[in-house]
């Protein structure tokens, strides 16, 4: 046949003939073949996207399928065992949760009692608690990070007065400063005019009348001629010299941490009239920037219970 095909002068039916292809088909079926192969892959991607959906709808029709050839009697049972089944599940999800809930809120508490029992632990978790506080108007916290910092320092001077068995009390104080010295306290905390001076902190200096240190009030409304903004702050007074103004103002107050004096009136302690000079700067943490001191006042011992609630173990 292929060499009757051959003699007809029929060349492409004697190539197919004889197990050949065309040559003037080839590139056409190559196309083809490759459109296919194209089309295949489209398919079976597409087949693969829906692969879930495809079971999910054959799923659906089964049951369908099996709901309507049940008897009414079956069909409660069904459905009565599907909700008992829905019902199962949605408690043991809710379980599940639970526990995985209890066990985040476990490994917390364990965190925060292992920092607790550092230095720098504990002060950043005093420094998140004031800042977790819900805002009141006319309060904002002074720093951040900051604070961290001066807390830090603080709670190493609670431990240094414990050693030296020091009074260890925590009060609040009050200081009044002006705008142009804030941002200074904000970074570095309240400093001593020494403090100031080796660190190269410009500052103006004041009277200081029972001698240098930082002052503080044990009221709100007593200084506030002192500058614009006020400061609520944690302090610890150690150990404590009483003086007059007629006692020698100017002095150091001897071996003590804190003076407090009264230039207007014999001094007593808790007098509105008072002032606090703490000796260093670690002595105090100013936590708050006072706008209204009305709801500062109420603010006070709260801050106070919490100041002492974490610094316990160091009083």
């Amino acid at each position: 046949a292929a060499a009757a095909a051959a003699v007809s002068g029929d060349s492409d039916a004697a190539v197919a003939l004889s197990g050949g292809a065309p040559p003037s088909s080839a590139p056409a079926a190559s196309a083809a073949a490759a459109s296919a192969a194209a089309d295949t892959a489209d398919w079976g991607r597409r087949a693969g996207l829906s692969i879930e959906q495809m079971a999910r709808d054959e799923a659906f029709a089964l049951e369908l399928q099996r709901q309507h050839s049940m008897s009414p009697t079956s069909r409660a049972a069904f459905e009565k065992q599907r909700e008992d089944d829905l019902k199962f599940a949605r408690d043991l999800q809710a379980r599940i949760e639970a526990a995985q809930l209890a066990e985040r809120e476990a490994l917390h508490a364990a965190a925060e009692e292992a920092m607790s029992s550092t230095v720098e632990g504990k002060s950043l978790l005093f420094v998140k608690a004031i800042h977790a506080r819900p805002p009141t108007a006319g309060i904002t916290p002074v720093a951040l990070d900051d604070m961290v910092f001066m807390t830090q320092r603080f709670v190493q001077k609670l431990v240094a007065l414990t050693k030296k068995k020091s009074p260890t009390a925590l009060s609040i104080g009050w200081h009044w400063t002006k705008p142009a010295s804030f941002e200074s306290i904000r970074q570095n905390g309240l400093l001593t005019a020494g403090e100031m001076s080796k660190s190269k902190i410009k500052y103006q200096a004041s009277g200081a009348v029972f001698g240098p240190g930082v002052y503080t009030a044990n009221n709100p409304e007593t200084f506030r001629g002192y500058g614009s903004i006020c400061l609520m702050c944690v302090v610890v007074r150690g150990k404590v010299s009483m003086r007059t103004r007629a006692g020698g103002g100017g002095g150091g107050g001897g071996a003590c941490d804190t003076v407090i004096g009264n230039k207007t009136a014999a001094v007593k302690l808790g007098h509105r009239s008072n002032e606090i000079v703490l000796k260093s700067s670690d002595q105090i943490i100013p936590v708050f920037k006072v706008t209204n001191l009305n709801k500062a006042k109420k603010l006070g011992p709260e801050l106070l219970k919490l100041a002492q609630e974490f610094f316990a173990d160091q009083e």
